[in-house]
């Protein structure tokens, strides 16, 4: 502990000189309240892990194992980090203990992985203190949405105190940006791009960074920006001839690449929501001959199932169990696994989500995808509702925060006559919308909902400010 107040206080007192804390926010305290309160809240979850949070310990987890191979061999250590090499042999060699990082196949892009690689280099950095790591993980948050707040403030007149406050203390960035987590990298790549955008930099080296770092840890939502600032881009062209020449060859590319690919990506996404589904229906799912078998609730008994020190879990049949084999788009098989010393993996050891919401099955049509926009981003922008599931308190926090978010934005749009940043607001509806529509097509229930919307919900409040409390003077990014 001692440690993690030292490392705090020197890395405070730099952040300081760098001007990290400086804004006009709360007196010019609001980046001091946001950091106090954000690490106060990340080290309460890591003392208190909350149910929905335990990504982060098997990020935690894997993260040390990766840092330490630095300290056994460099060499080995960097082909492993930029996925060079013989990687199944060094994964093998080095990486068989973890949880997340040997069950994930992904190159350079995984965004799994991705977390794994960026917080072992925190463990290195923080002596493998954990609570140093989850320091780092909060300057990263803080980091993504200091530059969203700044872009934003630019364009805005009045009222920044309440927006610094919708920004760094609403239930969804307070909760999921506390603890290892893709979102927290997410917010570096969204915050950097967003900045440039508001700024009138959208064509900024940094903001092609912003993006990769998008595509590096959610990569459908690097997708739906990139497309969003592509349009935006074309839309900020001063040339009528050339803009609507551009827009008019952008809309037929697009309408031409789903005319081709229209099965690939009904097939893709529809595989993504048959395995969150299964994911969401919770039980004991094993790995038996390359499938994923779920095993019948009342034949669990017979399962002896042991954490092994790499943290995964292994199961030993005392005796015949049966199990359903689940493969996409193909009649579940119903199978019997007899009694056996041989030690299965197990996939998931899991309760049915308190929060699964059934979803229109695409079963990789095209048609089915189309067919399901509207209850696509009705889940991804009016749920969780009063009579979703779980009954719990923090569903209330989420439902409170939708609702909240959607009468700001209606009350916008009603009262404000001024169009001088449409192209912005255009830019943030096609980005939110496409992300919306990923979120729920794929996704069943609503704890995650509520956390893969994010940079929705930010986008939401950001096109409300822009509307109601515009700069009197003429912005270059209007």
């Amino acid at each position: 502990m001692l440690l993690f107040l030292i490392y705090t206080i020197l890395l405070s007192l730099l952040l300081k000189k760098f001007n990290f804390f400086r804004t006009e926010a709360l007196a010019g305290w609001g980046m001091y309240l946001a950091f106090g309160v954000k690490l106060g809240v990340a080290l309460f979850f890591f003392a208190f892990p909350y149910n929905t949070m335990i990504d982060s310990g098997h990020y935690m987890h894997d993260a040390d194992i990766l840092s330490r191979v630095l300290y056994q061999n460099p060499g080995d250590f960097l082909r492993i980090f930029l996925g060079f090499g013989d990687l199944q042999n060094l994964n093998d060699q080095y990486l068989a203990n973890t949880t997340y990082w040997s069950h994930d196949k992904g190159w350079i892009f995984s965004d799994t992985r991705n977390v794994v690689r960026v917080n072992a280099i925190f463990h290195w950095l923080a002596f493998h203190n954990p609570r140093l790591v989850l320091l780092f993980n909060v300057l990263v948050c803080l980091f993504g949405l200091r530059w969203f707040y700044q872009g934003l403030s630019h364009l805005v007149k009045s009222r920044k105190n309440l927006l610094f406050l919708l920004i760094f203390f609403l239930p969804s960035t307070l909760l999921w940006t506390v603890n290892l987590s893709k979102e927290a990298f997410l917010l570096v790549g969204f915050g950097l791009l967003m900045r440039n955008v508001f700024t009138g930099k959208q064509l900024h080296f940094s903001s092609f960074i912003g993006i990769l770092i998008l595509f590096m840890f959610k990569p459908y939502v690097g997708v739906a920006f990139l497309l969003a600032w592509l349009v935006y881009v074309l839309l900020m062209q001063k040339n009528r001839t050339w803009r609507w020449a551009g827009l008019g060859i952008f809309i037929l590319s697009g309408i031409v690449f789903l005319g081709i690919s229209r099965t690939k990506i009904a097939q893709f996404i529809s595989q993504k929501q048959f395995d969150f589904i299964n994911l969401a229906e919770g039980g004991v799912w094993l790995e038996v001959k390359g499938s994923a078998v779920r095993i019948k609730d009342s034949d669990t008994v017979h399962l002896q199932i042991h954490e092994a020190d790499n943290k995964n879990f292994y199961a030993l049949v005392s005796a015949e169990v049966a199990g359903e084999k689940r493969v996409h788009q193909e009649s579940a098989e119903n199978i019997k696994i007899a009694k056996s010393d041989r030690e299965y993996y197990v996939l998931h050891r899991l309760p049915k989500s308190g929060s699964y919401i059934a979803l229109q099955p695409i079963d990789g049509s095209f048609s089915n995808l189309i067919s399901s926009i509207p209850s696509a981003l009705f889940n991804a922008f009016l749920r969780p509702t009063p009579k979703d599931p779980p009954k719990s308190l923090v569903k209330w926090y989420f439902v409170v925060e939708t609702y909240f978010i959607l009468l700001l934005l209606l009350f916008a749009l009603t009262k404000t006559k001024n169009s001088k940043y449409i192209n912005l607001i255009i830019f943030l509806g096609i980005s939110s919308i496409l992300v919306g529509l990923i979120i729920g097509w794929i996704t069943p229930v609503l704890g995650a909902i509520v956390r893969y919307k994010l940079p929705i919900t930010l986008s939401l409040i950001a096109a409300s400010y822009l509307l109601l409390f515009p700069q009197k003077e003429q912005q270059k990014s209007s």
